[in-house]
């Protein structure tokens, strides 16, 4: 749902909140509070899991196996492409049989992505404006496609369609993807789901073009307790997202399900080596060069499926990568005005 959607549906509760003597605004990471707010209003108490949104976890095992050194993982998009060379593999009638990384899996099949890592910001929230046309997406999109390239379009293809090699790391448990740009609780579900596969598993910084190296993205955003404006219990609905911010919720979350929310008092006591790969998001934070506050977009949900079938014709070669952007930014300005928020 986007952000806008859940204004229209749901109760501002910044009242409720002030009043709170369980929520505090100071003891909640910054981004994760901000991004609780659009247009004025607060629209759901942050909760449940909201943290660092975007690294690069790797299976090490199959990186060493592939003649790989594992002590330092890649942090360009030229590096990473050598890996997922190197951790490609075929049988003798072409089909994929394991590969490196689909960089549009996960926390990557979203512009905000795309843009962070090539250094551009795809939507503007103050003025409404895109951004998509802009010649670093282009690239980014020619740069990335290579990696579907590589494993060949229609087998990866026909490897998403086999039971169990699905997105959002069931492939990645499976062993047949062996790097995955995800957020910090990766680390958890992959321990507490498949931890013979969690054990080789480390995590870095999300890929950047190689004029970037030293750019440090991170992401950041909400996952809340919203308030439907005709809720019949309010005040009930309002005590839950004050319970999701006590150590008792957290760590029952974190321990079942390897979530984290923003707690700053809380965070202190996380045991960043609990799961393989944690401490890489537990010590990030400082290190950020670059923040992005995700999914502001009123039509984020539109764009990412322009994007998900642009990227493909790049990939496939049916158009030009910079001719793909300039279509994503037409259909997007398209819809904005369709939906009569220009």
């Amino acid at each position: 749902m986007s952000t806008s959607s859940r204004v229209e549906l749901t109760i501002d509760v910044k009242d409720m909140v002030d009043a709170s003597t369980v929520i505090n605004k100071d003891d909640i990471l910054e981004g994760v509070w901000n991004s609780a707010f659009y247009k004025g209003g607060m629209i759901g108490i942050p909760g449940i899991e909201c943290y660092l949104w975007w690294g690069l976890n790797v299976n090490i095992e199959t990186a060493e196996k592939a003649g790989l050194d594992a002590s330092t993982l890649p942090k360009t998009w030229d590096e990473v492409l050598e890996w997922h060379k190197a951790m490609t593999i075929k049988d003798d009638a072409g089909n994929l049989l394991q590969f490196g990384l689909d960089p549009y899996d996960a926390m990557a099949n979203e512009p905000d992505f795309i843009s962070a890592s090539y250094g551009f910001k795809w939507f503007d929230e103050e003025t409404g404006k895109f951004d998509l046309a802009n010649p670093r997406m282009a690239e980014g999109l020619n740069t990335l496609g290579e990696f579907i390239r590589i494993a060949g379009p229609d087998q990866f293809a026909g490897m998403r369609q086999v039971e169990g090699h699905g997105t959002w790391g069931a492939a990645f448990n499976a062993g047949v993807q062996n790097m995955i740009i995800e957020g910090y609780w990766h680390p958890g579900e992959t321990q507490i789901q498949k931890p013979e596969v969690a054990q080789y598993n480390r995590a870095s910084w999300a890929p950047v073009p190689a004029d970037r190296k030293d750019a440090n993205i991170m992401a950041t955003g909400l996952h809340a307790v919203a308030i439907f404006k005709d809720a019949k219990n309010k005040e009930g609905a309002f005590k839950l997202g004050e319970f999701f911010q006590t150590p008792t919720a957290l760590n029952i979350i974190f321990q079942e399900v390897g979530w984290i929310h923003g707690v700053k008092s809380w965070l202190e006591t996380v045991d960043k080596n609990a799961y393989p790969g944690l401490s890489f998001y537990i010590d990030a934070g400082p290190q950020v060069t670059e923040w992005t506050i995700g999914r502001r977009c009123p039509i984020n949900d539109f764009v990412i499926t322009q994007y998900v079938e642009l990227r493909e014709q790049v990939y496939r070669n049916l158009i030009d990568p910079q001719a793909a952007a300039e279509e994503l930014q037409k259909r997007a300005e398209a819809e904005w005005e369709a939906q009569g928020l220009g």
